[in-house]
């Protein structure tokens, strides 16, 4: 397994994970969205053995706190242990950019996520309403990043 920060040559992968997984009522990427953070912000690829992508993380990081904005994980791979390794290389990056605190929202009704998050030491911090276009519930979550 490799992880690694995402290059330009990674966005047909990503758009392609991405259309697979995230329906329109979440807010997929488009291509030009991958290139924009790949030059901006903090966007962290994990490929397999045959440099097939299994997922990203991507973190938005112009601002105060860090934002984990989007976790995407193949669907035959999640479960087995590559989101954790993907997010604790994502602290550590963060951390190593000055970050101190990480904050996300996650769907209120998506409970295996949620239940990761709080694994992970995610706390809830308030409920955003009618967050998502189908007119779901976010939870806002924040992370202290450990120096």
């Amino acid at each position: 397994m490799i992880i690694k920060k995402a290059q330009k040559t990674d966005v047909k992968a990503l758009v392609k994970l991405e259309n697979e997984t995230f329906s329109d009522a979440n807010f997929p990427l488009s291509r030009e969205s991958f290139y924009y953070h790949i030059k901006r912000n903090l966007l962290l690829v994990v490929y397999d053995d045959k440099f097939e992508l299994l997922g990203y993380a991507l973190a938005l990081i112009h601002r105060k706190k860090a934002k984990l904005y989007s976790l995407c994980i193949q669907k035959s791979y999640r479960g087995s242990g590559i989101a954790k390794k993907l997010m604790e290389q994502l602290f550590y990056s963060l951390n190593q950019l000055n970050f101190k605190i990480i904050i996300l929202e996650v769907r209120q009704d998506n409970y295996g996520a949620i239940n990761f998050y709080k694994k992970l030491g995610f706390k809830q911090l308030a409920i955003s309403l009618s967050f998502y276009k189908d007119g779901s519930n976010a939870l806002i979550m924040e992370r202290k990043i450990v120096n």
